[in-house]
């Protein structure tokens, strides 16, 4: 073993050692936080009928994913808006305008990625559309459609 040596100048060394470390019998209270309740306003309620229906048919996915096509070629400035007539509502129509006003046409035509619906009552539909926005971009799109007889309108609908 190596001896130990002393810095110059010192005669003598002593070692001691270091005291055993216990923590304390009680630890510190730890401080207390105030926490606030933040009321929300008044939601909206609105009375529907209650009537039981399945949450999401199969038919339901067919016709979100049947018109999709077209209101996203529409977007796209492949097909003329007017040709969404018949498949729209005046709200719906106008919001596509709104949309389709600003944009040059696209280099691409959007596709939908992902379809997920949930019928809100007989012969109403919700979707959200997840969309390919190109390369590597993603959009999504919400609907509302209205059953009209044999087919399905849309009556709303929401690009995020």
């Amino acid at each position: 073993m190596d001896r130990l040596r002393a810095p110059v100048g010192v005669t003598r060394l002593t070692l001691s050692r270091i005291p055993e470390f216990e923590p304390p019998a009680e630890y510190p209270a730890m401080p207390t936080r105030t926490w606030r309740l933040r009321l929300m306003p008044e939601q909206l309620t609105l009375d529907f009928d209650v009537e039981p229906v399945e949450l999401c048919l199969p038919e339901d996915r067919r016709a979100v994913a049947a018109l999709m096509p077209y209101l996203l070629e529409g977007l796209a400035g492949r097909r003329p808006l007017e040709h969404l007539d018949r498949f729209t509502a005046p709200p719906a129509r106008t919001r596509l305008r709104q949309l389709a006003q600003g944009w040059r046409r696209l280099p691409f035509i959007p596709v939908a990625y992902r379809v997920h619906t949930c019928r809100i009552g007989s012969g109403v539909i919700e979707a959200s559309c997840t969309l390919r926005w190109g390369d590597n971009r993603f959009r999504v799109m919400t609907l509302r459609l209205h059953r009209d007889g044999d087919s399905w309108t849309c009556a709303e609908l929401h690009l995020l």
